[in-house]
């Protein structure tokens, strides 16, 4: 798993075939002000050093997305809108948005989307997301390294096991959920205009000092222009 997706090419397009819905490659407002932001930072691994440094934005746009935004997120097929559509889910209950995470699992096509997909689905879902999880860590699409973390995921929710997992994926599972149920907590937080431990960055709460990535960042912010439209898949 340490070879996820620092080590991936930022660039990437279509999931798959088995949502109904064509993407347009041409950006909507939503993909600008959802996606564009912060999928870098956001997609496979990356939260977990680089959340804290979008953090209040994050959580301002979580609070302005809405359930039907969320569901065209997921569905949308495109491996950048599926990123910050799972983490955008995290703030709506099963009942709302559930069918529609499971579905974007079991269609994930790699590392840049299934540990975001993968954590949503044990927030938000918890043990009915198994077999959408399963399902994912047979067909290990990707080969690299993602399988792993996600059956780290159904062993968390103490599902049967599937595959192997290695110790330092279960260590960063467990890591990348704080950061969803943090995004979840600082959202309804924020809603009831309150301030506290609710608002604070995950990388707080996880004993991690301000990782020093602000070159990173920017590097990061350049690229979001030149490869949101090339394609690798997700």
């Amino acid at each position: 798993m340490a070879r996820l997706a620092a080590a991936r090419d930022c660039s990437g397009d279509i999931l798959g075939t088995a949502f109904p819905t064509a993407y347009d490659p041409v950006m909507t407002s939503l993909e600008e002000r959802a996606v564009q932001p912060f999928y870098l930072e956001m997609m496979g691994l990356n939260a977990l050093h680089l959340s804290f440094g979008l953090w209040p934005e994050l959580v301002t746009e979580a609070k302005a997305v809405t359930l039907d935004d969320a569901k065209w997120l997921l569905r949308v097929g495109a491996w950048r809108p599926v990123v910050m559509g799972a983490w955008f889910s995290v703030r709506f209950p099963a009942a709302e948005i559930g069918q529609e995470l499971r579905r974007a699992m079991a269609v994930s096509q790699g590392s840049l989307t299934a540990p975001p997909l993968a954590v949503a689905c044990v927030v938000v879902s918890g043990i009915d997301a198994v077999p959408e999880m399963r399902q994912y860590v047979e067909a290990d699409p990707g080969q690299d390294g993602s399988a792993s973390f996600v059956a780290a995921g159904i062993e968390h929710l103490g599902g049967p096991p599937v595959g192997s997992v290695a110790d330092e994926d279960r260590q960063a599972f467990e890591r990348l959920v704080h950061v969803a149920t943090s995004l979840r907590a600082s959202v309804t937080w924020s809603r009831h205009g309150r301030s506290g431990i609710g608002a604070w960055p995950p990388c707080a709460a996880l004993g991690r000092a301000r990782h020093p990535c602000s070159r990173y960042a920017r590097r990061m912010a350049e690229a979001r222009g030149r490869h949101y439209l090339q394609g690798e898949p997700g």
